[in-house]
């Protein structure tokens, strides 16, 4: 030891002192006293409970090297280099050379002997990890053991050992150091998990500096390296047991007596009034989730504070609650936080509320139970006293028990807390349970005794169903006693809202009865006595529409969910509630509408899917407007399943269009409708009855063979088949096949039936519109009834076609040879007639060889 070590005793190399007096003996020597012949015996701590030697592995001397704190949290004196010098780095600091040297103390070891790179340190001490990097050591080891060599915290000028690297170097052997200001590559980490106080003192600065605070004071406090600690800890000394964890940055909640000017992170702004949460106020997770002390959140040192509300337990109906900051105010406020009724809060620093005064700034009227809020009040005659009258909440309750009644308890469940009724004035003279008050306030109902429930009667919409009992219906209510209904309402008005006759305007005198429909309305309406053509009684189409299948006292094929047990019956703004029974009154093109401006229905399958006549002004009649519902289609049920298509409508349409009133009437007898069952199965897709049951008599029509006979004037006399006798392909005009499938053997064959329609009844297209040089029928297997061959019309520019004559007669050798009279020129005319090319002369002549 390095007491020892002197020359006046032992000497320095602990082999006998020199010196005035008397000298110390050797170390070495053995004699009675017992001392060290082989050399000095190695400190008790280098060996293992067996007495061998294992000190050289690292696991035992690296810990002793580093540093150790005692239980106080100061360094153990029997470890750290300071420690190991005594013996193996003695007198130059560089652990190269002691006392006990192997030059000395055979079978002893310098310190590079193991560590010829680092002197006493390991190899990777700089950069390494875990237990055996430098910052492992402990800060009262930097002053102590780092000290005896390098330039440390707390310590400035030059190392004390030559060579030896300050802690200020910027690098060393590559490895970035920290510099001459400090912060480049500091001695921890400058994440911002460093801040957190949870995990160990290598990762956390709040662990690592309650185990000792040393190096922090040394570097952010002397050396002022940025940031100084009293940056963030603004309120008092983090190292103070008294002010930890907490109050060395704000108070448990924050609580500086100013609310706007005090110093952040301790304002108290609302803290006091909201610290009675349920959420325990030092976690404060119910306005600031996820920034509790164990998140990077917590320490964020730029405004505002990070609030996110705990949600759903706090979190409104309406919205996602959460904060607002205003930067210009330095404040800011909560939305859609269930504690405020879901209402915008006031400033949380500068403004003020009055808990037992505002109560309309956290409660509002609504309409049922937790609606819109859960704190929404509802019930009784609250909205009469608070918007008929404008009472205010505290002219009732009592602001005096809002504590003793829970009002702010149990701010975390959805319940309404307390009981409302608890809070009630004492001069009220309220009691709950018949919810009965006998009021002496000034200004409500003196001495009379009145129900907070309000009506004698429930007020909701249910209320005006004929279904129920007489307790929830107030048509088996009127029923069972009427004068209660009219000495509160009236018949005409003059009482409590509404007067009967508001819905009930049929008549004055009522008759209370089940099933009143004519109260309001004739079923269906039809602007009769006595109630009159007014809403709900306008006739409108009502009365065409009565035939319905669907039960006319139901109505439920136009207005459809608006039956009498339904809220919709009962709705007195107009239009009435229009719901086409879309399943069943669809049309093919869309969906089923009323159109409420216009009055006029669209896509109903009873119309033929085409937009109807104004449901209020109908002059329409179905005896002549048929196409105001059946239009011309191509096919079966195309587009509409009522729509026409069938053998001869098109032809007949078009030539009795301008006639008759209606085209169909030309043929069909409107007085056969409803005998055919014209308008019934309306709800089913197909077209309903039998259309030939209403045909005219005088047509002599056979549905057996689709004929008639007519005798109409301007029709056929004679029989004529309903379904056209010939087709209407192109292919109906060639020459060729038979008289089944060709016009022209059709008319060689028997013309009669063409002349009748095509000349007498002039049904296009005529023969003439074709035939413009001659009557085929006389020139039977020519051409000339069309055109001369070659055409040759006498004027040459100006000749109807397809008699121009043109040049034909220059390009064609058989000029003047009617065609088929000379069977050599059939393969002229066959090639000409394949190719639609004209032949030369040779290719003629060898034709004609």
């Amino acid at each position: 030891r390095t007491t020892c070590a002197t020359a006046a005793c032992h000497g320095t190399d602990l082999s006998g002192g020199h010196g005035s007096g008397e000298t110390g003996p050797s170390c070495s020597t053995f004699d009675e006293q017992g001392c060290h012949a082989d050399g000095p015996p190695a400190p008790r701590a280098h060996r293992d409970g067996t007495g061998e030697m294992v000190y050289a592995d690292p696991a035992f001397h690296g810990a002793d090297a580093i540093g150790r704190r005692t239980d106080d949290g100061s360094l153990d004196p029997q470890s750290s280099q300071f420690y190991c010098r005594n013996c193996h780095g003695t007198p130059t600091n560089d652990f190269g050379g002691g006392f006990v040297t192997a030059s000395t103390y055979p079978g002893r070891r310098v310190c590079i002997t193991c560590h010829p790179e680092a002197g006493a340190h390991p190899a990777d001490w700089i950069p390494g990890g875990g237990a055996i990097r430098h910052v492992s050591a402990p800060e009262a080891a930097w002053v102590v053991g780092c000290g005896l060599c390098h330039e440390v915290p707390g310590t400035r000028g030059a190392s004390p050992l030559v060579g030896a690297p300050s802690c200020f170097a910027d690098s060393l052997d590559g490895n970035s150091c920290h510099g001459a200001d400090g912060p480049e590559g500091a001695l921890h980490p400058l994440d911002a998990a460093w801040l957190v106080s949870s995990a160990e003192p290598g990762t956390s600065h709040v662990a690592a500096s309650l185990q000792e605070a040393t190096g922090c004071v040394a570097c952010h406090v002397e050396l002022q390296i940025p940031p100084v600690c009293g940056e963030c800890h603004t309120v008092g000394d983090p190292l103070s047991a008294a002010n930890r964890p907490c109050v060395s940055c704000h108070a448990e909640p924050p609580s500086d007596p100013g609310t706007v000017a005090a110093t952040r992170p301790d304002r108290q702004g609302a803290h006091g009034g909201h610290a009675g949460l349920t959420a325990e106020t030092a976690d404060c997770s119910s306005c600031h989730g996820g920034a509790g002390a164990g998140t990077p959140s917590h320490w964020d040192t730029s405004p505002p504070a990070t609030v996110a509300i705990l949600a759903p337990t706090y979190q409104g109906k309406r919205g996602t609650a959460g904060y607002t900051f205003d930067a210009a105010a330095g404040t800011g406020t909560c939305a859609n936080v269930s504690c405020h009724g879901g209402q915008a809060t006031p400033g949380w620093l500068g403004e003020v509320l009055d808990v037992d005064q505002d109560c309309d700034q956290c409660h509002e009227l609504g309409t049922g139970t937790g609606v819109p809020e859960a704190n929404s009040y509802y019930s009784g005659a609250h909205a009469r006293h608070t918007v008929d009258f404008g009472a205010s909440c505290t002219e009732c309750h009592d602001a005096g028990y809002l504590a003793v009644g829970g009002h702010f308890a149990d701010l975390t469940t959805a319940e309404f807390e307390g009981i409302p009724g608890e809070t009630m004035g004492e001069d009220l003279g309220y009691t709950t349970s018949d919810q009965t008050c006998t009021t002496s306030v000034s200004g409500c109902h003196s001495g009379q005794l009145r129900s907070w429930s309000g009506a004698a009667h429930p007020v909701n919409a249910a209320w005006l169903l004929p279904s129920g009992t007489a307790a929830t219906s107030h048509v088996l209510d009127s029923i069972r006693e009427s004068s209660f209904c009219i000495d509160c309402h009236t018949l005409t008005g003059g009482g409590v809202d509404p007067a009967c006759g508001a819905c009930h305007n049929a008549s004055d005198a009522i008759q209370f009865a089940v099933g009143q429909c004519d109260s309001c309305h004739n079923s269906p309406p039809n602007g009769g006595a006595s109630v009159g053509n007014l809403r709900p009684n306008r006739a409108g189409a009502h009365d065409g529409h009565a035939g319905l299948t669907v039960d006319t006292e139901n109505c439920s094929a136009c207005h459809q969910g608006a039956g009498t047990d339904t809220i919709q019956h009962y709705d007195p703004v107009a239009p009435a509630t229009v719901a086409i029974l879309t399943a069943t009154y669809q049309g093919e093109r869309g969906a089923a509408a009323y159109n409420s401006g216009t009055g006029a229905c669209a896509n109903i399958s009873c119309h033929g899917g085409q937009t109807t006549p104004p449901w209020l002004d109908d002059s329409s009649t179905i005896e002549a407007d048929c196409v105001e519902c059946h239009e011309l289609g191509p096919s079966p049920e195309s587009p509409e399943a009522n729509s026409y298509y069938s053998g001869r409508h098109g032809t007949h349409i078009g030539y009795a269009a301008g006639t008759v009133p209606s085209p169909c009437a030309a043929c069909h007898d409107a007085g056969y409708l409803e005998v055919s069952g014209h308008f019934s199965d309306l709800d089913t897709p197909r077209f309903e009855g039998d259309p030939a049951a209403t045909m005219r008599d005088e047509l002599d029509y056979d549905a057996t063979t689709q004929s008639c006979s007519v005798t109409l004037s301007g029709c056929h006399t004679g029989v004529r088949p309903w379904e056209v006798p010939h087709p209407v392909d192109v292919a109906w005009l060639l020459p060729s096949a038979s008289a089944d499938t060709s016009h022209v053997l059709a008319g060689l064959a028997d013309a009669t039936e063409c002349l009748d329609c095509h000349e007498t009844l002039a049904i296009p297209p005529l023969c003439t519109d074709c035939h413009t040089a001659g009557d085929p029928l006389a020139t039977a297997g020519t051409c000339v009834s069309c055109h001369t061959v070659p055409p040759a019309l006498a004027s040459t520019a100006a000749g109807d076609y397809p008699q121009r004559e043109g040049a034909h007669a220059e390009h064609d050798l058989l000029a003047g040879v009617v065609i088929g009279s000379d069977e050599a020129l059939e393969p002229v005319r066959n090639l000409r007639g394949a190719t639609g090319m004209c032949l030369g002369p040779h290719d003629v002549y060898l034709l004609l060889r």
